[in-house]
């Protein structure tokens, strides 16, 4: 205990110690104060750096989605144009064939007028 004298207190040798322990807490609570301090800022960071992460990874899922919608419409396409590329492959096959068989009809008519050219020779050497 303070003595008092004369409206002044005065500090026992007793209460040095006590105020030694104060201080000896003070700079505990200070200790611990600091470090709530760096966790709450390191909490701040690690929130900050989620959000970020969260941010990106929306952004690569709304790409990905936009990626899928054009392939799908890639795919589509290729099958419209696997589509007419084997139309066009069946048309030329007739074609084809059409042009073949006249070619076929043309021989047969020239090889007709060869043989009727080559008589009419032969009718005329003869008359000779």
């Amino acid at each position: 205990m303070a003595a008092t004298l004369l409206g002044f207190s005065f500090a026992s040798p007793f209460d040095k110690s006590k105020a030694k322990a104060k201080i000896g807490n003070e700079g505990a609570e200070d200790k611990k104060e600091d470090e709530m301090r760096e966790l709450r800022l390191r909490n701040k960071r690690l929130l900050q750096q989620l959000e970020e992460s969260r941010r990106q990874q929306a952004q690569m899922r709304a790409e990905l989605e936009e990626t899928r919608v054009r392939l799908l419409t890639l795919r589509e396409a290729e099958e419209r144009l696997c589509t007419q590329l084997g139309e066009f492959e069946a048309e030329s096959v007739e074609q084809a064939r059409a042009y073949h068989q006249e070619i076929i009809s043309l021989t047969e008519r020239l090889k007709h007028a060869e043989h009727l050219i080559s008589a009419a020779n032969n009718d005329i050497q003869r008359r000779r």
